[in-house]
Formats: structure tokens, C-alpha cells, sequence
């Protein structure tokens, strides 16, 4: 007599559940059906700043999930608007309701606009569909006889990246555009080795990006942004590069948060809340240690996750999640060139853009159906 099959939902298609749903025939062999819920593609955070740079497609950036995860399992187009832990179903915005014994949540992050006035205004790089979008007003934008006023709020890795990519987009269009970065922190990348730090600024200033270091920018408008003294810098398009933060509406699901403002889970990925409940990834405050939002503690998550999902439905021990101290950070600069971090160890070059194209191209090649 076969045994009867146990829910798995799994919330959003990031790093950790594009595992889950490579796994899902696996679990369907445990007697686990896998429902992946999100509402469309699954956009890679390793190749956004070369989309946006011209240096991929959009196609190349993104890739359906729903192969993965069918026929085994099943894939549901749409965003979850509620949680009934009692009845164990989750609402969707559609107004279905799709009951599970084991919830897991994997919805990545938006940007921390931290009380910026007029966010309305400007692009920011989440979600990275954004960047697509961004290109593509930029590619009809950046003809006319002046140089297009650019402004990346933000100087920490991301931000100069995107600053780096926003000049190669130019540069690939044979134009120009007048490119300012702002920052609160004293240099560029202020959590980087200093060498680092002093490589981006090099590369950025030899492409003609502008810095404003100690400023803090406190409101976007359409055609300039204001520093928290009252000084007005012309800005004919802004991108908010401001950090990452848990998406806010995980407030409303009534699972304990942590300070950051994600889904509390301890060392086992499990909400304190209901042990029937997990998370990974950006959406999540990890009770242990504050983690940095980057998609390598999504991937190291994944095979943990899987491991404690299936020990959680055949009551065996579950795995605690170490997260690594050190761990590789490769920024594109757009010049087909880029900049490796390991620790406080850096370098910087094509082969360092070679060794990064490898990688990304690795990630998304295992999870790519045809």
C-alpha cells in the first residue's frame, strides 16, 4: 500500500527552492509533492548588472522554474497574500488556497530606501526585472546631443557596479552620460579591503563617474536630488542602490520577525513560530549571526534545507546551517574586466570576468530545462 503524499510549498523561486525543484521527482519518490509558488521567472542576481549593461539578454538573465519542478510536482503562477498556520493553507492573490504540511519561504529582497522622500522617482535594482526595464528606457534615452545626468544613491558593491555597467551601457551605445554616485560611507565599498576600494574608484573615475562621499541623499525628485543639508544636485534619472532589506510584506504573514525585518529561523532554518515553517535566503533573519543578502548563503542554504524538509517529514534530526566567515564576491565592471573578493584578499582583471562568466554560467546551465 503506497503511503499517503505530504505537501510541500515552497514560496518563491530563489536560489534554495530552484534546488528543491531539481530535486522534486526525488521527493515525489518520499511520498513529498513539491507546489513551487512565484509569479513568474526566476531573474539571476549573478548576471543582472551585465543585462544591464548590455552584456546579456534578458533571456539569458532568467529562467522558468516550472520544467524543474513538473511533472512530480506543480508550479503555481502567483504571489501568497496569507498564511492560516491552524488550517495549514496558504491564500493566493487569486483568492485560491493551497494547503501544505511543510511551508518554506524563499522570496528575496527589496531595497532599503531608508526614509529617502520621493523613492517614486527613481529605479531601484530590486526586483532585477528592474534592470531590464531600466536598459531598455536607457537604450531610447541616451541619443540626444546632451549627455543624460545619472545618479546611482548608493556606494557600497552593488552600487559601484551598477555605476560601472550604467558607463558600459554608454559606451557600448558609442554615447555618454554624466554619471554621479553618492554616498554617506568616507570611501567607495566601505566593507571592502581598501585596496579594493581604491581599485573601483580608479576604475569608475577613468570612465568619468563623479563622487560625493559623506553626503547623504534624503529626497528623490524628477530632476534632481537633495542632500540632507538642503543642496539640490541636477539628476535627470536616479537608481537607488541603498542596500537590501526582507520584503515588507512579510509583516503581514504573522510569523515572528527579526530586527532586519525577515522571517526568524535558527540554526535549523526553522521559524521559532511553528517548526512546520522554514526559510533561506534574503527574506530571512538568521538568529545565529546577521547574514549579508547575497545569493552564495541561498545556494549553502539549499542542500540543508532540503535535508531538514525531508528530516521534518520522516522525523530523523535535523542538519544545523553554518554559514561560511569568508566567501567570493565578483563584481562586473562592465569593461569586460572585473573585480574579485575573497576575504580580504582581492584582484582584478579579464581573467577575473572569465572566472565569473564560468561560474554564473555553471549555476544557471544545472538549472536550465531545454
Amino acid at each position: 500500500m503506497s503511503r499517503p503524499t505530504r505537501q510541500l510549498v515552497a514560496v518563491g523561486a530563489g536560489h534554495a527552492h530552484l534546488h528543491l525543484a531539481e530535486q522534486a521527482s526525488a521527493l515525489a519518490q518520499r511520498g513529498i509533492r513539491l507546489t513551487l509558488i512565484d509569479p513568474g521567472a526566476f531573474w539571476y542576481s549573478g548576471l543582472a548588472t551585465g543585462m544591464l549593461g548590455g552584456q546579456y539578454t534578458a533571456d539569458e538573465d532568467t529562467l522558468d522554474p516550472q520544467p524543474l519542478v513538473e511533472p512530480t510536482g506543480q508550479f503555481i503562477r502567483g504571489r501568497v497574500t496569507s498564511i492560516d498556520l491552524q488550517r495549514r493553507h496558504v491564500m493566493l492573490d487569486d483568492e485560491k488556497q493551497v494547503p501544505f504540511d511543510r511551508l518554506s519561504f524563499n522570496v528575496g529582497s527589496e531595497v532599503a530606501t531608508h526614509g529617502i522622500v520621493g523613492t517614486e522617482h527613481a529605479w531601484t535594482v530590486k526586483p532585477i526585472e528592474n534592470l531590464s526595464r531600466l536598459r531598455s528606457h536607457l537604450e531610447h534615452r541616451l541619443t540626444g546631443d546632451r549627455p543624460l545626468r545619472v545618479t546611482v544613491v548608493g556606494g557600497g558593491a552593488t552600487g559601484c557596479e551598477i555605476a560601472a555597467n550604467l558607463l558600459g551601457l554608454a559606451r557600448r551605445l558609442s554615447t555618454t552620460l554624466q554619471l554621479h554616485v553618492f554616498s554617506s560611507a568616507a570611501r567607495l565599498m566601505p566593507d571592502a579591503p581598501a585596496g579594493a576600494s581604491r581599485r573601483m574608484t580608479c576604475v569608475l573615475t577613468r570612465y568619468g563617474a563623479l563622487f560625493e562621499l559623506r553626503t547623504r541623499i534624503a529626497a528623490i525628485q524628477p530632476d534632481c536630488v537633495r542632500d540632507d543639508a538642503g543642496r539640490r544636485w541636477p539628476s535627470d534619472l536616479t537608481v537607488l542602490a541603498t542596500g537590501l532589506k526582507p520584503p515588507t510584506w512579510l509583516a503581514s504573514l504573522g510569523l515572528p520577525l527579526g530586527e532586519r525585518g525577515g522571517l526568524q529561523v535558527g540554526p535549523s532554518l526553522q521559524s521559532p513560530a511553528d517548526p512546520h515553517v522554514f526559510g533561506v535566503g534574503d527574506c530571512i533573519d538568521f538568529e545565529p549571526r546577521p547574514l549579508p543578502p547575497l545569493g552564495v548563503f541561498g545556494v549553502r542554504q539549499a542542500p540543508i534545507l532540503l535535508h531538514n524538509l525531508i528530516a521534518s517529514f520522516e522525523d530523523s534530526p535535523l542538519q544545523p546551517y553554518r554559514p561560511q566567515r569568508r566567501w567570493l564576491s565578483i563584481l562586473n565592471l562592465g569593461d569586460d574586466t572585473a573585480l574579485a573578493r575573497w576575504g580580504s584578499f582581492y584582484a582584478h582583471g579579464r581573467w577575473c570576468m572569465r572566472w565569473k562568466n564560468r561560474l554564473d554560467q555553471k549555476f544557471l546551465k544545472r538549472y536550465r530545462v531545454k
